[in-house]
């Protein structure tokens, strides 16, 4: 009878360190789910675009970057039409730079594609 006495509280102390361990672990993973669609969401946001339900629909490239940028390509890069004058691709630029900079938290890859796309665009002769 004593040893009954103190095996049901054993147990039921194991159980709640289990329950306690599994919520822990469903804890982490959907922590790391909502970091996951966050970070999506920030790419997004950083890149100008809307949620896939409410874009339009343009036809996009996943095919990365080109090896040697292109005005189209510096025109998507800023999120901007290909008859941006001059005065529009450094406000583009601009608000770019302040959603990626890397010393605000942003990507320093991202950074010098966007600097690239700019200087692209605002060339001495470029037409646009």
């Amino acid at each position: 009878s004593v040893k009954h006495n103190m095996v049901t509280p054993l147990l039921l102390g194991v159980a709640i360190a289990g329950i306690a361990y599994a919520a822990r672990g469903g804890y982490r993973t959907f922590r790391q789910l909502q970091s996951n669609q966050n970070m999506k969401n920030r790419v997004k946001s950083a890149m100008g675009q809307k949620p896939q339900s409410t874009a339009n629909p343009i036809r996009r490239r996943n095919t990365g970057f080109e090896p040697k940028m292109s005005k189209r390509e510096a025109h998507l890069i800023l999120n901007i039409p290909q008859s941006s004058d001059a005065d529009e691709v450094r406000q583009a630029h601009r608000q770019m730079m302040q959603r990626n900079h890397p010393d605000r938290g942003g990507s320093l890859y991202m950074a010098t594609k966007i600097n690239e796309a700019k200087d692209i665009l605002t060339r001495k002769g470029s037409t646009t």
